[in-house]
């Protein structure tokens, strides 16, 4: 194995250890547990004459033990505690450790054995080793087997700005050594490092290094190992080894307590196992959070706010702990704990955080990672709007058939990836199951190769909105599409007039009069009174009031007065915007002329054709939806079976949805044609 294989399996390990506070695993296992633990060991009594049985028990702080064999012609050996059976650890052979194992601080005797065989025959005895709480210990047998010794070591850490490295000298036959950092300024970093001795733990610079091993003092190192940059925090106890063939080496000791052997100058490495994961925090009324990985501190992330998140980092595969705390909070005080997130290999997760505080969830998303085509889009929706019940998503296309995206999906629900051609689309959701959507969202056009997550949130005062997560983690909010409404004067007699909002005390429409639209005006969703008063009136005044108007997202509506003055009529009409064919046009009719009675309305372009017999003053048909082209439409006013007023309309263009009113004053009937574009067009008889 190469240095370079060597120093990108440390970054994998150290960049979990020193940016997120990853712990160890064991030998059969990825799982890290906290303080790099991986087995809790039950030691017999050392001193069970001491103990008093009136002085309650303390429990005291356990402490971090791992062991390593680097005895080149040692056999494999079973290492005992306090010389009792069973052995703490079995068939340890040369070149290998263990994973830290968790034991209770207290001062041991250690028997080395033969593997297979008891304490008795140990070859090496440690008569005491004491170990403190809190703390982490290597042990390390050492030498040749005549001369066999053990080296305790205390494990440190490195600051949060670079790295830390502890040489050990264990090659048996190679004597006192200098250590060099090599590069553009070569510089000595240990002197006469001699045989069973650690160094002093070395601060350096988080950026690429090459050691040197002199052994001859000639200040020309003898063996070179390149090490690449490690993450910033890292701190590897790097042993100087001999195998029985004479061959000197680096052995990395990892957090988890794998043993990485570094060949000098070699150069071919396999690439290392990772995976990403990025985070999230849409729990609305939760302060600023911090994120903890495995209860390690610092934290991993610092103080992440309602609807922001952070891009992906790179992690070792790997099974977590995650503790969420408030902002300046530890892993202890978390309001959420999520015990096992599990990252595979070149996997990308999204993990969120939602919901209310006093129920507060988490999602753990894998995200896709490519489109099944350069021109589509991948999305998904993910429901965590905290009081919103379960909801249909439709698909609100303003040409082509509307269509139920994802049935009942419940809070915290995650759909599956839609795969899409690259535009915009308008969703609708539907929280009554009535098939008409009650908030309604225009998503931008994205371009091909998008892959989103389109997350439903509410904030703290209840407002539902999107919030797409793109591939790069940026975050865009959508807010649900706006109401329009406008107001139409449509009463011929009736002079011009001021349209309240609300009781508003100034009037938001002044001087509309007779055949003049308002246009459609913006609102936000909700529920509105309108009061129409003469121009210069005040709202108390009024001659029309309509009261609690729920105007919906995405909805177009038109308020209408008509007929004359002393019968005076109103109509709220709701337009209906999607589903059209390709290449038709949608039209109704609105019969408000007044002095007219029932009518026939019949299309008389090519062969006559009734299309609204006995039509009645104030009546609103359904929609039609008919070809793009122009029309030519008849009035039969006495029932007689022929037209006698004919209008011409033009060809409208394919997607247009429109409103046909019937109007008549002392000149005569027309027809007044609202466009969903707010325009009014008037169209009189031929």
């Amino acid at each position: 194995m190469s240095a370079k294989k060597l120093i990108r399996i440390i970054s994998v390990a150290f960049m979990a250890v020193v940016l997120l506070g990853v712990t160890a695993c064991d030998d059969e296992s990825s799982d890290p547990k906290p303080d790099m633990m991986t087995d809790v060991v039950e030691l017999p009594d050392v001193s069970p004459d001491t103990v008093d049985p009136d002085v309650p028990d303390v429990v005291e702080p356990n402490a971090s033990l791992r062991f390593v064999h680097l005895s080149p012609d040692a056999p494999a050996v079973d290492i005992f505690a306090n010389a009792t059976a069973p052995a703490l650890v079995s068939d340890l052979a040369f070149a290998e450790g263990t994973p830290y194992l968790q034991v209770p601080a207290a001062t041991y005797s250690v028997e080395i054995a033969a593997a297979g065989t008891s304490p008795d025959a140990a070859v090496l005895t440690i008569p005491a080793l004491t170990l403190e709480g809190d703390t982490q210990y290597s042990a390390v047998a050492y030498g040749k087997l005549a001369n066999l010794s053990v080296l305790p070591l205390i494990d440190g850490a490195a600051d949060p700005g670079g790295i830390a490295v502890r040489a050990v000298h264990v090659a048996a036959d190679v004597g006192t050594v200098d250590i060099w950092a090599l590069g553009d300024s070569p510089a000595k970093v240990v002197s006469s490092l001699g045989f069973g001795v650690a160094s002093e733990i070395l601060d350096l610079p988080a950026a690429a290094l090459e050691i040197g091993i002199d052994v001859d003092a000639d200040a020309v190192p003898d063996l070179v190992f390149a090490i690449p940059a490690l993450p910033a925090g890292t701190f590897v106890n790097l042993f100087a080894v001999q195998d029985n063939d004479g061959e000197v080496f680096l052995l990395a000791q990892l957090p988890n307590g794998t043993l990485v052997r570094i060949d000098a100058e070699e150069e071919v490495i396999p690439d290392p196992e990772m995976a990403m994961l990025r985070v999230l925090h849409l729990s609305p009324d939760a302060p600023a959070v911090d994120i903890f990985i495995d209860a390690a501190t610092p934290a991993a992330v610092s103080g992440l706010a309602f609807g922001e998140g952070i891009d992906y980092v790179s992690l070792p595969v790997g099974t977590y702990s995650v503790q969420v705390a408030a902002a300046g909070g530890t892993p202890d005080a978390a309001v959420l704990t999520v015990d096992a997130l599990t990252l595979e290999k070149d996997a990308k997760l999204t993990a969120v955080a939602y919901g209310e505080l006093a129920s507060i969830g988490a999602l753990a998303l894998v995200d896709a990672q490519e489109t099944s085509s350069p021109d589509h889009i991948s999305v998904r929706a993910i429901h965590t709007a905290a009081g919103v019940g379960t909801v249909d998503i439709w698909h609100l296309p303003r040409v082509g058939t509307p269509a139920m995206l994802y049935e009942d999906v419940p809070f915290g629900g995650v759909g599956e990836y839609l795969d899409l051609p690259a535009g915009a689309y308008t969703i609708g959701f539907d929280v009554n199951k009535d098939a008409n959507p009650d908030l309604v969202f225009s998503l931008p056009a994205l371009p091909g190769g998008t892959i989103a997550n389109v997350f439903a949130v509410n904030d703290s005062d209840g407002a539902v909105f999107l919030l797409a997560q793109l591939g790069d983690s940026s975050l865009v909010r959508i807010d649900p599409d706006t109401a329009a409404i406008s107001v139409i004067h449509l009463s011929p007699d009736a002079p011009s007039v001021d349209i309240f909002v609300n009781g508003g005390v100034s009037p938001a429409v002044s001087a509309l009069a007779y055949g003049e639209s308002t246009g459609y005006i913006d609102l936000a969703p909700g529920s509105y009174d309108f009061d129409v008063s003469v121009s210069g009136q005040p709202a108390s005044a009024a001659v029309i009031s309509i009261e609690d108007a729920a105007l919906a997202s995405g909805r177009k509506y038109s308020a209408v007065a008509y007929n004359e003055v002393a019968s005076l009529s109103h109509l709220v009409l709701v337009s209906n915007l999607w589903g059209l064919a390709e290449g038709e046009i949608r039209v109704r009719a609105i019969h408000a002329a007044a002095g007219v009675g029932q009518v026939d309305i019949w299309e008389v372009s090519g062969t006559p054709a009734a299309l609204l017999p006995d039509f009645d003053f104030g009546a609103v048909s359904d929609y039609l939806d008919l070809p793009a082209q122009a029309y030519q439409l008849g009035f039969d006013l006495d029932n007689d079976g022929t037209p006698e007023l004919i209008f011409d309309i033009p060809a409208l263009p394919a997607g247009t949805v429109a409103d046909i009113f019937a109007v008549a004053d002392s000149g005569g009937a027309y027809l007044w044609v609202q466009l969903d574009d707010g325009v009014g067009v008037r169209i009189d008889p031929n």
